[in-house]
């Protein structure tokens, strides 16, 4: 869109192989998942924001006040990243 490149993974549930890294290739916009348990958790997505190095991250899959699943907040995930 507009050459912005937006990469959405969905329910991922493991990191990335360096291959498949370099097969997406420039990712301006990313959403991932963090809450861990059904995907990847806040340590696992932070690692793929590494290597990926998208200019806004945007965390998804993660325990709400509505939400009952056995996931983990978003403070997992954005502890210690500036906003």
């Amino acid at each position: 869109m507009d050459g912005i490149s937006i990469c959405h993974l969905g329910d991922l549930a493991r990191a990335f192989l360096q291959s498949q890294i370099v097969e997406i290739g420039r990712v301006d916009i990313l959403l991932v998942p963090v809450g861990g348990h059904f995907t990847i958790d806040a340590v696992e997505a932070s690692t793929i924001v590494s290597q990926l190095k998208p200019s806004l991250v945007i965390p998804m899959h993660f325990k709400t006040e509505v939400l009952d699943f056995p996931i983990a907040k978003v403070e997992e995930f954005t502890r210690g990243r500036r906003k």
